[in-house]
């Protein structure tokens, strides 16, 4: 295959799919195909370019909406056992056809073997590439903290880590500008908050989360539900009625309904998640509430902070791939966190939130006793002993999130201690919004290891030794696990 001088793909005859081959080759193999009723036989052409050389022939623009359209196809392939969801397969499939069309549409003209360029007097101009903002200069400044804590220093300054940290989450806060985020939140008829302060309180730690993150890229619009066991149900239509209302993609519907109840175990709800809606802009919160906790996490509204970040983590992925419409703003919103997942190292997704996160919204008494329980705070494992080497190892072999999340020995729960705690020691050197920064240059395109080089100056490789002699000294100090 190639592309003509018009833009289109070229497919010899010999190279054409059925439609049920496309639409299987598109979504990964794994389906047997049952249209009921329904004819694929309208995006027979369109699906059967969906091989890397037709997005070769795609603008930037069109290039990012069909990949973002695939992610969301893709999605639906647990779906498909499920009442109704081969409808909101055909919308997406449907929704590729006319991207793809429009791609190959000429703008003007009858095509011909020779492109025509007009005079560069009459040419539109390109659009400028959109570049996620980072709000710090790189690499970023060392020893910016009250004790000046450096790479090079650390290990003389294990025990100050913690309240350094914190310090400079306080700094970065006090000296970004307010920042509003506009939050819309549904709370459950029978559920009784244990964040102090309620439905009042949480839109505060929104806002003061959204300070801490002011000059990166956020969400337009949050949705938090908030519900306990009684209102699981409810959560789902409440969900489903958002979906409506604000017109998201009607995949959505199906996939954020299964997060609330992952929330839940035997008759309690009390996790949460968060994260970017595919393709819209917003991002939302399933908020799960015991109603009777008493662990600071929750009553002192760290899980907003960490569920807040989450949030933050995946909008750096917004609008990416030199994506524009035409008044200059980034076309479709992508913020799958999918792009999120494939690029962020296994121990930092997790780590990052768990450290910044709660910093941001915990007092310093409170935080720092947080963070004396944190180290074994997610029961055993066969991952790493706490060791120099075995921690090197977790930070250098686990590959990405999508690649640990799955595996049996569950390398990705570590991130909520063990990443956590290597998370505070990088913002202890160098702010929290560095550690941010590697998600943005992510969004930019760049792998975990290059974006960990350009924002703190050294390489991943040495990066990962430093922490690895710093947790093991931590670890030590913490004494040998509880169970």
């Amino acid at each position: 295959m190639r592309c003509n001088a018009s833009g289109l793909l070229e497919t010899p005859a010999s190279d054409l799919r059925t439609p049920e081959e496309s639409l299987r080759s598109l979504l990964g193999g794994e389906l047997e195909m049952r249209s009921g009723g329904h004819s694929l036989q309208g995006f027979t052409l369109a699906l059967s370019t969906m091989d890397s050389g037709a997005l070769i022939c795609m603008s930037d623009c069109k290039r990012a909406k069909v990949l973002t359209l695939c992610s969301r196809l893709r999605r639906l392939r647990s779906m498909l056992n499920q009442r109704g969801s081969i409808t909101a397969l055909f919308a997406s499939a449907l929704s590729i056809l006319l991207v793809i069309s429009a791609c190959n549409a000429p703008t003007t003209g009858t095509s011909s073997a020779t492109p025509i360029t007009s005079p560069s007097a009459t040419q539109s101009p390109t659009p400028a590439p959109f570049i996620t903002p980072i709000p710090i200069s790189l690499p970023a400044p060392q020893g910016t903290g009250p004790h000046r804590i450096t790479f090079d220093n650390i290990m003389d300054n294990i025990p100050l880590l913690p309240k350094e940290a914190w310090d400079q989450v306080q700094a970065t806060i006090k000296s970004n500008p307010p920042t509003h985020i506009p939050t819309t939140i549904y709370t459950g008829p029978n559920t009784q908050y244990d964040v102090n302060g309620g439905e009042k309180r949480v839109l505060e730690l929104v806002d003061r989360v959204a300070r801490l993150w002011a000059g990166f890229t956020q969400v337009q619009h949050l949705v938090v539900i908030t519900y306990d066991y009684k209102d699981l149900k409810w959560a789902v239509k409440t969900w489903k009625q958002v979906v409506a209302e604000r017109n998201y993609p009607p995949e959505t519907t199906l996939y954020r309904s299964d997060s609330f109840a992952s929330n839940c175990s035997d008759i309690e709800c009390g996790g949460s998640n968060g994260g970017t809606t595919d393709g819209t802009g917003d991002g939302a919160i399933a908020l799960g509430q015991p109603g009777d906790s008493k662990d600071s996490y929750q009553t002192a509204g760290g899980i907003i902070g960490h569920e807040y970040s989450h949030v933050v983590q995946n909008s750096q992925f917004l609008g990416t791939h030199g994506c524009r419409d035409a008044s200059g703003e980034p076309c479709v919103p992508q913020g799958d966190e999918n792009q999120s997942n494939g690029f962020a190292a296994c121990w930092v997704n997790e780590g990052l939130v768990n450290s910044a996160g709660n910093m941001a919204v915990m007092s310093e008494r409170t935080y720092l006793r947080y963070a004396l329980r944190r180290y074994y705070g997610h029961g055993p494992t066969t991952v790493t002993d706490y060791s120099r080497s075995s921690l090197f190892d977790y930070f250098t072999s686990q590959g990405t999130v999508v690649d640990c999340y799955q595996k049996k020995n569950q390398p990705y729960i570590l991130g909520y201690s063990v990443g956590a705690a290597a998370a505070e020691a990088l913002i202890a050197i160098a702010g929290p919004s560095a550690i941010m920064t590697l998600y943005t240059l992510g969004a930019r395109g760049e792998d975990f290891a290059t974006a960990f080089q350009h924002v703190y100056g050294i390489t991943w490789e040495e990066g990962a030794k430093i922490l690895s002699k710093v947790l093991a000294e931590e670890y030590k100090a913490a004494g040998p696990p509880p169970f």
